[in-house]
């Protein structure tokens, strides 16, 4: 197949304008993208206070902690609304991998923007691996184009956001231990089976995976501002656990103490030893058998 009958990999302008030309726009929804959302490197949820410098990613003024939250990954769904033959797209597309004896599903790859998308043969797909809801949006808009190009042309997109990975770190390490005294309704720590605390709060729905060192996860949010309502309500409990950082005379003070159970463990050591070399200078006692003669 010559690249005039198919190119999958087009810029976001050339993508736009063909489809315009191919696809009449009363007969096919694509999802919406904010024009000021041009980025394809991923998203940062910070609030309106915090001094940020120069950045390529898109800013949205979501938290009242002083926090940034980066968005690490993004799992949409796409319903193209048309029966699909994943034969035809694995022989036809580029940059395709289909093993129907392990995996039922077409796996395609994008370069710009970088994600993976599952194709499956009632016309279901899944998107991973964007880093934005701009980018997962002009991937779909993207595979529905090449799709177009191979001859299955979708009547219509639905495109929804299932969850979302963001991250973050207070700024200081925390007690993890009173956490989950304190809300064990919600809070599990098994630090045996995984180093963190995993902390599920009921509105926003999201899941939190809290470190030691102060580093936050959170996953299962639907849109930005749920990861920014989880921190702004779980921030106030790790402030309530942080861990107080020693001031200069209590770090010496702490030092001294163990400088001197040091030295009187070794001088009970000492005192053991001597106590063992006299018994042996002194010799195992005789041990006499009954009747035997004494002279």
């Amino acid at each position: 197949m010559s690249s005039s009958e198919m190119d999958v990999s087009p810029t976001p302008n050339q993508t736009q304008t063909q489809t315009k030309s191919t696809t009449p726009p009363s007969k096919t929804t694509t999802p919406s993208i904010n024009p000021l959302q041009e980025n394809l490197l991923g998203s940062l949820i910070s609030c309106p206070t915090l001094q940020v410098g120069p950045s390529i990613h898109t800013l949205t003024p979501s938290s009242n902690t002083g926090l940034t939250i980066q968005l690490q990954n993004l799992t949409a769904t796409v319903n193209m609304n048309i029966p699909l033959k994943l034969i035809d797209i694995a022989n036809k597309a580029h940059n395709t991998e289909y093993n129907p004896k392990k995996f039922g599903a077409v796996v395609m790859r994008l370069r710009s923007p970088k994600c993976t998308m599952l194709l499956f043969q009632s016309g279901k797909c899944v998107i991973t691996g964007a880093r934005s809801v701009h980018n997962a949006s002009l991937a779909a808009r993207k595979f529905a184009y090449i799709l177009s190009k191979i001859g299955f042309t979708p009547p219509k997109i639905d495109f929804k956001v299932q969850n979302m990975i963001g991250t973050t770190d207070v700024g200081f390490p925390i007690r993890l231990e009173g956490i989950v005294f304190n809300h064990a309704k919600f809070a599990s720590y098994e630090p045996e089976l995984f180093p963190g605390l995993i902390y599920r709060m009921l509105e926003p729905k999201v899941v939190l995976l809290i470190f030691v060192s102060g580093k936050v996860v959170i996953t299962g949010a639907k849109e930005d501002k749920d990861l920014a309502n989880a921190m702004e309500k779980i921030h106030p409990v790790l402030e309530e656990f942080k861990k107080s950082k020693l001031t200069e005379e209590e770090q010496k003070k702490k030092k001294g103490g163990s400088e001197k159970r040091l030295e009187i463990t070794e001088k009970g050591e000492e005192g053991r030893e001597n106590k063992r070399q006299k018994v042996q200078a002194k010799g195992a006692p005789k041990v006499i058998a009954r009747g035997s003669n004494v002279g």
